[in-house]
């Protein structure tokens, strides 16, 4: 590389401002503050007249005046009791959960930084919508199921010592029994967690779902890698780029990237990630990926700005001409008086 292409250009994208406009996408990606629990008495009266089936939804007595607090109070008492038919309730947050016939469950918390099942008997089948820093867990005699978000289904038989099974069908969860204290099993998508009813402590088996009839004697599996959310690889990348570490902080953008492809700060980390391989790790190639990347996603107007007028930049370094001319006209046709105009528009050789 003879000459460092932000000679040129030089976008103002100091620590200052990317930290302020990132502080900016992170409070429009925090969850709003909703009812989770306002659909279970939608979803319970739909699901009982279309099944037509016998079923129990007991709430506590309140009186006083009505509040948002008061409903949530309410809710976090209610049984759902199912006798010879299923029951399907959809949470306000997208979550599904539903019971099997002759099952039983009470709803211990229905906050919506927190949810907790108590499963009494019978079965239950959760579907789980993905929401950071939401807690959401199923409990069934001594065993407790956490859930992040995933498709998973909790049995149980009645009495002090029921015999539990977890099964997932989509996602992780983990598992923790207080008859062994100090373990959390990972169950995986297509692996079941078995604790016999045993008054002695369990030996609990992971086995494939499609081995109903038999559980083969697995022993436990290893502690999977937990998947950082997207959150945590920005921060994480925000951390490496301020002390220095710019290899640190492309790795933890690329993570991103590649992990949380949906994130809403999978752009903006895109476009820090084409700067970094810019202006400090001398790729070329790569910054050009990224910051295409980045315009596609439709980051935001001044960081595309900074991003169009980067680009003009690399490809005339490579010595791509056509190119740099095409991305010299993007940048001029979206920002004409922009603030990079002037020196955009002597990049590329002559029209």
């Amino acid at each position: 590389m003879s000459t460092p292409p932000n000679r040129y250009v030089q976008p103002e994208v100091g620590e200052a401002r990317v930290d302020r406009l990132w502080q900016n996408v992170s409070q429009r990606l925090e969850p709003r503050p909703s009812r989770v629990w306002r659909g279970v008495m939608l979803g319970t009266a739909l699901s009982a007249a279309a099944a037509g089936g016998a079923f129990w939804l007991k709430l506590p007595s309140f009186t006083g005046p009505s509040s948002g607090s008061a409903e949530r109070a309410v809710l976090a008492d209610a049984k759902l009791e199912t006798k010879s038919d299923e029951l399907s309730v959809t949470l306000g947050d997208g979550s599904s959960v539903k019971l099997a016939s002759q099952s039983e469950v009470q709803v211990q918390s229905g906050q919506a930084s927190s949810i907790s099942l108590q499963l009494s008997r019978g079965a239950l089948w959760c579907d789980v919508t993905h929401r950071e820093e939401r807690k959401f867990r199923v409990v069934a005699g001594d065993v407790e199921v956490r859930v992040v978000g995933t498709q998973f289904s909790v049995k149980s038989s009645a009495g002090p010592s029921p015999r539990v099974e977890v099964s997932v069908t989509r996602g992780v969860v983990e598992v923790v029994s207080a008859r062994r204290p100090g373990i959390v099993a990972r169950v995986a998508a297509g692996q079941s967690w078995i604790q016999d009813g045993e008054s002695a402590a369990p030996k609990p088996e992971v086995a494939p779902q499609s081995s109903e009839s038999a559980k083969p004697d697995v022993p436990l599996p290893s502690a999977q890698p937990v998947v950082p959310s997207g959150r945590e690889l920005f921060e994480k990348a925000g951390e490496s780029r301020r002390a220095g570490d710019a290899a640190g902080a492309a790795h933890a953008y690329e993570e991103l990237l590649r992990l949380h492809p949906g994130d809403g700060r999978a752009s903006l980390a895109a476009f820090e990630l084409g700067r970094l391989r810019m202006d400090r790790l001398g790729d070329l190639s790569g910054a050009i990926s990224a910051l295409e990347r980045a315009v596609a996603m439709n980051i935001g107007p001044s960081f595309r700005e900074d991003a169009l007028a980067r680009l003009v930049s690399v490809y005339a370094s490579q010595g791509n001409l056509a190119a740099c001319r095409r991305a010299r006209d993007r940048y001029a046709s979206s920002y004409p008086a922009g603030v990079h105009a002037a020196a955009v528009a002597t990049r590329c050789g002559s029209h």
